[in-house]
């Protein structure tokens, strides 16, 4: 089982909690090493790391992303994995400014089959997204276009995440360098899958849709990074 890990260029955490030592001269970063007590998500004892499948949770564009190496026991809670040690090993190269903001745009356009007919406002959010990442728009039109996507979401799909309107507010902080604030954003965006609307009397229905979803989106960064994984 490989592991990973979304760190910024300066070994510092996307949400901004702690650094980690980067590789140097072909040799892997220091250990990362959790305070003692029992290992518990969230908290100073336990190491936070990422398989595969889990990395849709956290997919930061704005941050690196580096293969990390666990030792002694790993625990899977969900959306991620917890250890008491690990450290980085090296980092993957197919994951790039260029790949990463892609699989996000990719992961929020499979949002768009919820929206009325007619409606373009979180199309046009992703499409000033696009023309920010090649210089083409500011901060302040990505935020006027997430809030004219966020107002279409919250609207017509009541149970699912703003994608598009998150999306742009993401690249927006992130440009003000603003990374914690980002990286819980993306985290609500890429949360919540297409079929989210699903009611009690179809929640099995629901439950494979998300399962397709969240698998989809796994692909998607997995292809994006050029990193195998995902899957049930």
């Amino acid at each position: 089982m490989r592991y990973y890990k979304f760190i910024m260029a300066d070994g510092k955490t996307p949400e901004g909690y702690g650094a980690w030592d980067l590789p140097k001269d072909g040799k892997p970063g220091a250990w990362m090493i959790a305070k003692p007590g029992p290992m518990e998500e969230c908290h100073d004892t336990a190491v936070h790391i990422l398989r595969a499948d889990q990395l849709r949770n956290w997919i930061a564009p704005h941050a690196l992303l580096w293969e990390v190496k666990p030792q002694g026991k790993v625990v899977n809670v969900g959306n991620k994995c917890i250890c008491k040690k690990a450290r980085i090993l090296r980092q993957v190269p197919g994951w790039t400014r260029e790949t990463g903001w892609e699989a996000l745009c990719k992961i929020v356009e499979r949002s768009f089959e919820n929206l009325p007919a007619g409606e373009t406002k979180p199309q046009a959010a992703i499409a000033t997204l696009r023309k920010w990442l090649k210089g083409g728009a500011t901060g302040e039109d990505l935020r006027r276009a997430a809030a004219a996507a966020y107002a279409v979401y919250a609207d017509y799909v009541p149970y699912t995440y703003a994608y598009a309107a998150y999306a742009a507010v993401y690249a927006a902080y992130a440009a003000a360098d603003a990374a914690r604030y980002a990286a819980a954003a993306t985290y609500n965006a890429t949360d919540a899958a297409r079929y989210a609307a699903a009611t009690a009397a179809d929640a099995a229905r629901y439950a494979a849709a998300y399962a397709d979803e969240k698998e989809e989106q796994t692909r998607i960064i997995c292809r994006a990074a050029g990193i195998t994984g995902g899957g049930r």
